[in-house]
Order: C-alpha cells, then sequence, then structure tokens
C-alpha cells in the first residue's frame, strides 16, 4: 500500500461550512473556504489506494443530497475511470452498509498537476437525519487500468465537518472489502462540498400551479355554467319555449276555430351583458413520510362579458377578467421550512352555448398571464428570498347535458364535462433579501398540466314572483377525477461554485384525485332584464377541502 502523506497548510478559513437554512443547522457542507488550494492528501489511484471518501453525519435540516464534489491534482501517471458511490456508513465497524443509494456511471478522472474539481450529481438522494454516510470514488469496480496517483485537496490536521472525516480502503479492485473490511482514517477532512437541502426547501416554489388551476377552473365553470345564460320565459334550464315560434300542430288547432293560424313570430337577437365576483379557499394536507406540507391557497377575481344570442337556444360570447392568487406552504416535518407566494392575473375567454330541445352543449376556451411573486424563510429574521416572474396559461372546457325531466317540480339534468388546463412558468433565480446569498435557488421552467373528467346532475326548480318575475333555485351533485401534475421544482442553488452540475427535485403536496361537488344557488330573474345569482360550490375529498363562491348580475335586451 501507498502511503498517505499530508502537507501543512500556512493559512486556514474562518468559515467550517456554509449555514444554509437555519442559523443552527447546516445544509450544504463546504469546506472550501478553509482549504489552502495546495495541502492535500495523497495518493488514490491505481493499483492500491483505490478507493478515497468523506464521511458526515446530516442534520434534521438537511435530509436531500443533490450532489457533491472534491478537488483531483495528477502529478504523474496515466488518468484512470472510475465510479461515485453513496452509501450509508457503519461508525462502529467501520464500512459500508446496505445498499448503494447512489451509483455513477463509468467516469475519466482529470488528467493535470493544476487541482481540478470533479463534481458527481446524484440527483436528489434522500438522508436520514443522524445517521453517517459515506460520498467516495473507487478505481476498484474498473480492472486492466495503467498506474495513477492522484493528490486530493484536503484540510491540514483539521475536521471542519462535525460527526465526520477522511477515510480510504487499500482494496485493489476487490469492491466486495469496501463492505466486509473496516476502512482507514485520518483526522481531517477534504476539501469539497456537499449540495444538501433541508426538509422540501423550496416547496413554495413548486406549488405556485396550485391557485393557477383552482383560479382557471373557476373561470371556465363560470363561463360555461348553463344557468348563466337563462332569461325571464324559459321553463328550466334548457328550454326557451316561451320565444320559440309557436309549434304547428298548435297553429293549426287555432286555424281550426279561428280559420287563421297565429302568424310565425320570428326570433330577434338579444345582446347580454354581464358582470361578475368569485372566489375560494382550498387546504390540502401534506404528507409527512414523503416531507410535503400543507398547502392553503386562495384565489379570487372579478369578471365581465357580454353575449349575442343568435337564436332562442345559442349564444357566443367573450369575458374578460382579473384576479389575484395567494399560498402558502406549512411544513409537516421540521427544517421544511415555510414560504408562499402571489400572483395578479389578466384573464381572457370565449364561450359559447347551444341548446336542443332538453338537451345543451357549452363551451369556453381561456388565456391567462400571471404575475408571479414567490418568497420562503427557512428561519424568519434570518435569511429571505424572493423572486418575480410572469407566467402564462391556457384552458378549456366542453360540458353537456339533458334534461330528463320534471319530478317533484325539480328539473333533472344529467350532464358530463371535460376540462383541461396548462400552466408555464419560465426558468428564474430568487433574489436574495436577507441571509446569505449561496441559499437563493435557481428554477428551471416547467410546464404543468391538469385534466378534469366530471359527471353528475344539476337540478333546478323555477317559481313565479311579484312583478312577472323568476325566482330559479339550482343545485349540482357530481363526481370528477383529476389528473394534475405532481408539483414539482427543479432547483439549484445559484451562488455556489459547481452546483450547476448538481441540481435537485423537490415536490409538492400531491393533488387529490377523486373529488366529490356540490353547488347550490338561487337566480332571481326580473321582467326588465335583470338578473342576479350567487351561488355556492365546494370540493371533497380525504385530504382536501375547496369552498368557493360566486355573485353575477346580468342584464338582457
Amino acid at each position: 500500500m501507498k502511503s498517505l502523506v499530508t502537507r501543512k497548510a500556512l493559512w486556514l478559513g474562518s468559515a467550517a461550512f456554509l449555514a444554509l437554512g437555519t442559523s443552527a443547522q447546516a445544509q450544504n457542507i463546504d469546506t472550501m473556504p478553509q482549504w489552502n488550494g495546495t495541502s492535500f492528501i495523497s495518493s488514490w489511484g491505481v493499483p492500491n489506494t483505490a478507493t478515497y471518501g468523506q464521511t458526515f453525519t446530516p442534520t434534521s435540516g438537511q435530509t436531500r443530497l443533490s450532489g457533491f464534489n472534491f478537488q483531483l491534482s495528477l502529478p504523474f501517471g496515466t488518468a484512470p475511470q472510475y465510479q461515485a458511490f453513496v452509501y450509508a456508513f457503519d461508525p462502529t465497524t467501520q464500512h459500508i452498509t446496505g445498499s448503494a443509494l447512489f451509483s455513477s456511471g463509468i467516469m475519466t478522472a482529470p488528467s493535470g498537476s493544476a487541482y481540478q474539481t470533479v463534481s458527481i450529481n446524484t440527483g436528489g438522494v434522500s438522508l436520514t437525519p443522524g445517521q453517517q454516510y459515506v460520498l467516495f470514488l473507487t478505481t476498484s469496480t474498473i480492472t486492466g487500468q495503467p498506474n495513477s496517483a492522484y493528490r486530493w485537496g484536503a484540510l491540514t490536521n483539521n475536521t471542519a465537518i462535525p460527526n465526520g472525516q477522511f477515510v480510504y480502503q487499500n482494496n485493489g479492485t476487490n469492491f466486495g472489502m469496501l463492505s466486509a473490511t473496516s476502512w482507514s482514517s485520518i483526522g481531517e477532512d477534504l476539501a469539497m462540498q456537499a449540495f444538501l437541502s433541508g426538509g422540501n426547501t423550496g416547496e413554495n416554489l413548486a406549488q405556485a400551479q396550485s391557485g393557477a388551476f383552482q383560479l382557471g377552473s373557476s373561470y371556465l365553470s363560470l363561463l360555461t355554467d348553463p344557468f348563466a345564460t337563462n332569461k325571464v320565459s324559459t321553463t328550466g334550464t334548457l328550454s326557451y319555449a316561451g320565444e320559440k315560434p309557436v309549434p304547428a300542430a298548435v297553429r293549426s288547432a287555432f286555424g281550426a276555430y279561428l280559420k287563421a293560424p297565429p302568424p310565425v313570430v320570428a326570433y330577434a337577437p338579444h345582446w347580454d351583458v354581464w358582470g361578475a365576483a368569485f372566489g375560494g379557499a382550498n387546504n390540502t394536507s401534506g404528507n409527512v413520510a414523503a416531507g410535503t406540507s400543507d398547502l392553503y391557497t386562495r384565489v379570487g377575481g372579478v369578471a365581465a362579458g357580454a353575449d349575442y344570442r343568435f337564436t332562442a337556444d345559442s349564444l357566443i360570447g367573450f369575458s374578460l377578467a382579473g384576479g389575484n392568487i395567494n399560498w402558502s406552504v406549512t411544513p409537516t416535518v421540521a427544517g421544511a421550512g415555510n414560504g408562499g407566494g402571489t400572483s395578479d392575473t389578466f384573464m381572457a375567454g370565449v364561450y359559447g352555448k347551444y341548446g336542443f330541445g332538453p338537451g345543451y352543449i357549452a363551451a369556453a376556451g381561456t388565456y391567462t398571464n400571471y404575475w408571479m411573486g414567490t418568497s420562503r424563510s427557512t428561519t424568519p429574521g434570518i435569511d429571505l428570498y424572493k423572486a418575480d416572474f410572469e407566467a402564462q396559461g391556457w384552458g378549456g372546457r366542453i360540458e353537456g347535458g339533458y334534461k330528463v325531466g320534471q319530478y317533484w317540480s325539480v328539473n333533472w339534468t344529467p350532464y358530463g364535462a371535460i376540462q383541461g388546463q396548462w400552466f408555464r412558468t419560465p426558468g428564474y433565480t430568487e433574489a436574495t433579501a436577507l441571509g446569505a446569498a449561496a441559499g437563493a435557488l435557481t428554477v428551471v421552467g416547467r410546464t404543468a398540466t391538469a385534466y378534469r373528467g366530471e359527471v353528475g346532475l344539476r337540478t333546478d326548480k323555477i317559481m313565479p314572483v311579484d312583478n312577472g318575475g323568476q325566482l330559479n333555485l339550482f343545485g349540482k351533485f357530481a363526481y370528477a377525477h383529476d389528473e394534475i401534475s405532481n408539483p414539482s421544482a427543479t432547483l439549484s442553488f445559484a451562488a455556489l461554485g459547481g452546483i450547476g452540475a448538481a441540481p435537485f427535485t423537490v415536490f409538492g403536496t400531491t393533488p387529490a384525485r377523486d373529488l366529490a361537488l356540490t353547488t347550490a344557488g338561487a337566480e332571481w330573474r326580473t321582467a326588465s332584464g335583470v338578473s342576479f345569482l350567487v351561488k355556492f360550490d365546494g370540493e371533497f375529498s380525504d385530504r382536501s377541502q375547496t369552498y368557493a363562491g360566486t355573485g353575477r348580475i346580468r342584464y338582457t335586451w
């Protein structure tokens, strides 16, 4: 076995590691500020000391490893091939345990006498706080290599990482020795960085889609609601019999009595204009086992529209709207951090309805622009990271129903609907408002989708009121199945060197898939063409509840 040599460093930095996330518990581990750029441990390579590594013990703020790097220099020999691994490490027996938590492909070590950074992207290994782990490189998995002897950048007689140290083994080409034989160690640490996150740090960034889908669903429902286009003289949700030409059979009967049929009344097109306010709140429970947070979302908007009724049962219209979204995450596990976001929105939509006897089809398409802002702090008063960006969304819904009759003086209309939404966020980087700049995150752009299938039963009952008006009481009972992209964000720490090679993914609270839908409302339609509507909606699952309300005024002439 080649001897292990350490050289004294003349300079020691003051920082042992960077504390990102809490003041007491580090997230990223970074010993580079303490390395003088020349001190080293040697020799790693072929054929002797084949395995070099660094142990560490994560704290409650370090539950996910996205990558790590070491500093290597080749003063002589030929660059070998190697693999990188992450294993649990038993500090009592001093060897690896269990199966590999991460193993890289075969890589080639850098050549040249200057120190170079070897960066390993682990993709997001889950860690258990208090369990010791080892990050290591080994040449033992590749046989038939030329001799080599590397120097590794190291601190001099200094252990900067609590509950960790440099470890090695002279295992040649026998990888099995790493789990069967105790490793050797030296009481100092390597010049390295390990990129960790606590809990779901940055989870609020993954949850931007939740409010967008909630607001978009409310807007689509407003535009395609079959009750939204009825007016006085209808006999139910769908029929405009009072405005249609007199049926031929009736005209013949009148003709037999009057000797001449009553004249056919041609339908005259009408315009409707309307304005509405709508909004709601959602609570979705997180998953402790997955480390996801409870999510609270509030949305609200105002909309106006106009539609042209070119036949008694058919119309087409357009709408403009503005809204606001707020969301926040509350950790279910320690170290996850708090955060949230807000957005102002502009929405535009087109919609239409076509009636055929007791049936109807309604459809709408929407576009939304979001002016979003996010903020998060893992320790209030210690750090604060913010971001501002624009996002876009598109949506569509088509609904069809058929009134099967009137029972107990109530109209019954089974219906079905299909709805789709798309939400696109760009890539952006947080700004540091307070705390260490190295804690700011860069977010990769992403498109999220939400598809819904819905079947149910609409009911309504029309009652006459004074002065020729009507009161329409209505409701809905339905089942919906959602297929929504799981909230996620691909993140990297923006300010630390080498982090571009080690992104990690944070997941948000998984949306509920199966929902019970309810609606209850009333509309007062006056003979003058003005109507007033209020309704309340609910969506319920085993761990999610949404409550929403709508108020609308409309004028028809």
